[in-house]
C-alpha cells in the first residue's frame, strides 16, 4: 500500500477518486494532517538565540491524535507520499510529517498546481525528494517572525500603558501604510486651480478641446489658481486666428489583461466584486480543492503549454480566429517572484459558470477567474483614435476621440482597473465615443467661446483592501501566501476599521504605530522590509545561509528591544484611581484601565477581584447589603427596557441572585 498524506481533508475524496482511476483501486491511500502538525509553542518564545537560533517545535493542539493515527499507517505502507501544498509552507508541513512520522519507507515529495487527472497524473510519475531549502526559508520566516512579535509586543504593553496589544512583522508595516496616508489627509491643504474649454468651429460644424500649453510650457494645476488668473488668459485669446496645426489618425490598441496572480485577484476580487481579500482566498481554496481553479497561492502569471492550447481551441470554436491574437502571449513573473507556479485559471476552459449547487460568491469568483484567463488569451481590443491640435498665439489646445473597431477580450471582459470600486470599468478616452466635424491640418478656426472650469486638487484616497495589498506588492513586503493575512490581521486587532470599504486608522492604531516608528523604525522600514523578503527568497534559492541571515537581523534588532526587556515594572504608569470602592468585593479600589479596545473601569485588586463596566456605565447603587449567595454587594438594577426598578448582585450575570423588593431609590 503506498500512502498519500494531503494537507486538507477536503481534498481527500477527489484525491482519492483520481488515484484510483490513474492506478487502479487501493494502490494509494489517502490521510489529511489537517493543517499544520507542529509548530512554535504558543506561550514561550520557542527559540533558541544562544544556540543559533535553534527553533523548539511542539506539537500543534489536538494533533496529537492525528499523529498518533498518520504515524500508524506510515509503519504500514510501503512507501510515503507528501503531498502538501505546493508551496514553501507546504514543504514545510511536509517535512515536519517527516520528522514525527519517522519512516523508515522510500518517501517522495509530489506536488500540483491543479487537481485534475493530468496533473495529479505528472506528479505521482515524476516524484521529487524534499526542497530543504524551501523547508529553510520557511523556517526563517516563522522563527524572524517570533522574534519580532514576542520581543516587541512586551515593548508596546509597557510603552503604551496597555497589555494585550500585538505587533507583527509585515502587519505593522501594513498598519503604518493606512496611518501615514491618514496622516498626509489630515495635513492636505486644498488648493484652487482653473482649466479653459475651447469652443471651435468650421464650416462642417462644432468642437471642443482644452488648453494643453500655454506660452510654451504645458499646463499644470498650478498655471492658472484663481478665476482671475483664467480670465486674464481667455481675454488675451480674444479675436486671435487660430487654426489645426495637427491632425492625426491612428490605430491604438488596448492590451488583453495578464492572468490573475494571488495580489490581483485579491483586488479585482475587492473591486469588482466587493469580497474582502481575506474571503476571497477562502473562497478561491475552495474552488481548488474542488478541482475547478490552479492554485490560489502564486505570483507568477505563467501558463501552460496544455492550459494555453485549451484556451485557443475554445476561443476559436467559439468566438472565431479573429479573436485569436496574432503570436501567442507568453506571460511571465516579476523579478523574485517566490514559486514557479502557474497564473490562477480555470482547470477547465470550457466550463464558464458553476452550477447551482454553488453560493453566489464562489459563482461570481469563479466566473471572474474564467473571464480573466480566457480574456487573456484573446486579441486585443482595436480603438481607431483621432487626436485634433488647435494652435493660436500662446495657446495651444487638443481634442482626441476614440472610436472603438473591435472587441477583441472585451467580448468576455469588461472589467477596467482592478483598483476602481466600480463593478464596471469607468469611461476613459477608448470609451469617448466624440464625433468631430471634417477637418484638415492647417485649416483656419473660429474661436466661438472660451469657458473657464474650477477645479480643486484632491488629497490621496484612502487605502481600501484593494489598494493596500497593491502598495504592499509594490514595495515587495510580504509573499501571496501572506496579503490577506496582513489585512484581516490589523483589522482583527482593532488597528483599522473598514469604513465604506474604505480602511481608516483607529485611535489604537496610530498609537501603536507612533510608538513603533518612534522606537523600532528598523522593524517598521518599507526598504528594511523588502530586505528581509529578498533575503528569505535567497534561503529558498539555496543562496543564503538560515544562521547568518537571522545573525545579522538580530544584531541589529536586539539593540532596539534591549532597553524595553531590561526595563523595571514601575515604568508604566501610575494607576488612575477615581476615589470608588468596587461594588462586588468592597476591597478594592475602582481605577481606569487600558485593554485593546479601549478603556475601562474596573477593580484593582484584579484577578481577585474581575468586576469592570464601561467608562460611561454609572457606579451601582449599593442598597448596604451583602448577596446571600455569593457575598457581593446588593444594588439597585433596572429591567430591560423598563423603568421597573429592581434589588439584584453586583456579580451578575455570574450571580443571578434577584429579590422582587422594590427598593427606596431615593433612600438608597
Amino acid at each position: 500500500m503506498k500512502l498519500v498524506i494531503i494537507e486538507s481533508s477536503a481534498k481527500k475524496q477527489k484525491l482519492t477518486k483520481l488515484l484510483s482511476d490513474l492506478y487502479g483501486a487501493g494502490v494509494y491511500k489517502v490521510l489529511a494532517s489537517l493543517g499544520h502538525i507542529r509548530d512554535l509553542p504558543a506561550k514561550e518564545l520557542g527559540v533558541d538565540v544562544q544556540n543559533g537560533f535553534q527553533p523548539k517545535y511542539t506539537i500543534v493542539k489536538g494533533k496529537s491524535k492525528t499523529i498518533k493515527l498518520l504515524s500508524k499507517q506510515v509503519s504500514k505502507a510501503d512507501e510515503l507520499y507528501l503531498a502538501s501544498d505546493p508551496d514553501r509552507e507546504g514543504e514545510s508541513i511536509a517535512w515536519h510529517l517527516i520528522q514525527v512520522t519517522r519512516p523508515q519507507i522510500p518517501t517522495f515529495r509530489v506536488t500540483f498546481n491543479e487537481i485534475t487527472q493530468s496533473a495529479v497524473k505528472k506528479a505521482f510519475d515524476n516524484p521529487r525528494q524534499l526542497n530543504m531549502d524551501l523547508v529553510a526559508a520557511q523556517e526563517a520566516r516563522r522563527i524572524l517572525d517570533r522574534l519580532v512579535g514576542y520581543k516587541v509586543s512586551p515593548a508596546l504593553w509597557r510603552g503604551l500603558d496597555a497589555s494585550g496589544l500585538s505587533a507583527g512583522r509585515v502587519q505593522s508595516v501594513a498598519l503604518g501604510l493606512v496611518v501615514e496616508r491618514q496622516s498626509a489627509i489630515d495635513t492636505f491643504v486644498q488648493r484652487e486651480y482653473w482649466s479653459i474649454i475651447g469652443t471651435f468651429a468650421v464650416p462642417t460644424g462644432q468642437f471642443d478641446a482644452k488648453l494643453v500649453m500655454w506660452s510654451g510650457k504645458p499646463w499644470t494645476t498650478e498655471t492658472y489658481c484663481s478665476h482671475q488668473d483664467a480670465h486674464i488668459a481667455i481675454s488675451s485669446l480674444s479675436d486671435l486666428v487660430f487654426k489645426i496645426q495637427k491632425l492625426e489618425h491612428k490605430q491604438r490598441r488596448r492590451k488583453a489583461p495578464i492572468p490573475f496572480i494571488t495580489s490581483t485577484l485579491q483586488q479585482a476580487a475587492s473591486s469588482h466584486l466587493r469580497i474582502s481579500p481575506d474571503k476571497t482566498m477562502s473562497i478561491a481554496q475552495t474552488l481548488y480543492v474542488q478541482g475547478l481553479i490552479t492554485y490560489m497561492r502564486s505570483d507568477s502569471p505563467a501558463v501552460s503549454v496544455e492550459a494555453a492550447d485549451a484556451a485557443e481551441t475554445f476561443i476559436r470554436d467559439t468566438y472565431g480566429d479573429l479573436y485569436l491574437p496574432e503570436v501567442r502571449r507568453q506571460f511571465k513573473a516579476k523579478v523574485g517572484a517566490q514559486e514557479a507556479h502557474e497564473c490562477i485559471r480555470p482547470t477547465n476552459v470550457t466550463l464558464d459558470e458553476l452550477s447551482s449547487d454553488h453560493d453566489d460568491y464562489s459563482s461570481r469568483l469563479y466566473q471572474l477567474i474564467w473571464q480573466r484567463f480566457i480574456a487573456s488569451q484573446m486579441a486585443d481590443a482595436h480603438y481607431d483614435q483621432t487626436t485634433i491640435v488647435v494652435a493660436g498665439s500662446k495657446a495651444v489646445f487638443m481634442a482626441r476621440n476614440a472610436t472603438l473597431e473591435f472587441d477583441g477580450f472585451l467580448k468576455i471582459y469588461l472589467y477596467g482597473d482592478d483598483l476602481k470600486e466600480e463593478h464596471q470599468a469607468r469611461p476613459t478616452d477608448e470609451d469617448q465615443d466624440i464625433v468631430f466635424p471634417v477637418l484638415a491640418e492647417n485649416q483656419i478656426c473660429r474661436a466661438e467661446a472660451f469657458e473657464p472650469k474650477q477645479h480643486f486638487t484632491r488629497p490621496p484616497a484612502t487605502y481600501s483592501e484593494a489598494s493596500l495589498v497593491k502598495a504592499l506588492e509594490t514595495l515587495g513586503i510580504g509573499r501571496p501566501s501572506t496579503y490577506s493575512l496582513m489585512v484581516s490581521t490589523i483589522r482583527q486587532r482593532k488597528y483599522v476599521v473598514l469604513k465604506n470599504r474604505r480602511l481608516a486608522p483607529t485611535m489604537l492604531g496610530e498609537q501603536v504605530s507612533r510608538f513603533l516608528d518612534q522606537h523600532f523604525a528598523l522593524v517598521v522600514n518599507y526598504d528594511f522590509t523588502k530586505m528581509m523578503e529578498d533575503a528569505l527568497d535567497k534561503i529558498s534559492m539555496g543562496e543564503l545561509n538560515t544562521r547568518k541571515f537571522l545573525t545579522t537581523f538580530w544584531n541589529k534588532f536586539y539593540p532596539l528591544v534591549e532597553p524595553w526587556q531590561h526595563a523595571p515594572p514601575n515604568q508604566r504608569s501610575e494607576p488612575k484611581l477615581i476615589g470608588e470602592l468596587c461594588p462586588v468585593c468592597g476591597k478594592g479600589q475602582i481605577e481606569i484601565k487600558r485593554s485593546r479596545k479601549g478603556r475601562f473601569l474596573g477593580c484593582n485588586r484584579y484577578p481577585a477581584c474581575k468586576y469592570s463596566r464601561d467608562m460611561q456605565t454609572p457606579a451601582p447603587v449599593l442598597v448596604g447589603r451583602v448577596c446571600p449567595d455569593c457575598g457581593s454587594q446588593l444594588c439597585v438594577r433596572s429591567k430591560r427596557d423598563s423603568a421597573d426598578k429592581f434589588i439584584g448582585c453586583t456579580h451578575y450575570p455570574t450571580c443571578k441572585h434577584t429579590e422582587n423588593s422594590q427598593p427606596d431609590v431615593a433612600g438608597d
